[in-house]
């Protein structure tokens, strides 16, 4: 009866060392920061200029350090050959610009872990120029495309749109 006992609990053992094995990924520690927002501006500028700029703001909120993970915003797929990179906040984000299915997808990828400490904020910009992006309707009527809400893949708490145009603009929808 002993004997039957101990390999009982052998076996009770294995079966739970085996499991910890196939679901240890499940045991991972999440160390991305949330995204406190998301920050979506188009400025059109005198004689059409378009610039796009995106901010996303993560906070560390966790008592050791966060990894920010590669970003990726996805656009409407005209958007495609009439934007432009023209400005990243941090050199330390590998750039790449594609289309997948229905959108025009921006991906920046680390070229390393990129920490930042417990209770830290951490801003990651990417500015757009974009080309095209305006038509004339009449002497006095231009129609614009504007990118009013992208997608990202991150969760965010808020997402900002903000649209500025130039000063005597009316803006119809």
């Amino acid at each position: 009866m002993r004997y039957k006992k101990t390999g009982l609990a052998s076996i009770i053992l294995i079966i739970l060392l085996s499991s910890m094995l196939f679901v240890g990924g499940s045991f991972a520690i999440d160390q991305t920061p949330t995204v406190k927002e998301f920050v979506h501006t188009v400025e059109v500028k005198d004689y059409g200029l378009t610039v796009l700029t995106d901010t996303i703001s993560f906070y560390n909120s966790m008592p050791s350090k966060a990894i920010i993970p590669s970003i990726v915003i996805k656009y409407p797929r005209e958007f495609y050959d009439k934007m432009f990179l023209a400005e990243v906040s941090d050199s330390r984000f590998n750039p790449s610009l594609s289309i997948e299915e229905n959108f025009t997808v921006v991906k920046f990828v680390p070229k390393d872990v990129v920490q930042i400490d417990s209770g830290v904020e951490y801003n990651f910009t990417a500015r757009f120029l974009l080309k095209e992006f305006f038509s004339f309707k009449s002497s006095n009527t231009i129609q614009f495309i504007l990118p009013i809400y992208p997608s990202i893949n991150i969760d965010s708490s808020v997402l900002l749109s903000n649209i500025m145009v130039p000063y005597g603009v009316v803006l119809s929808t």
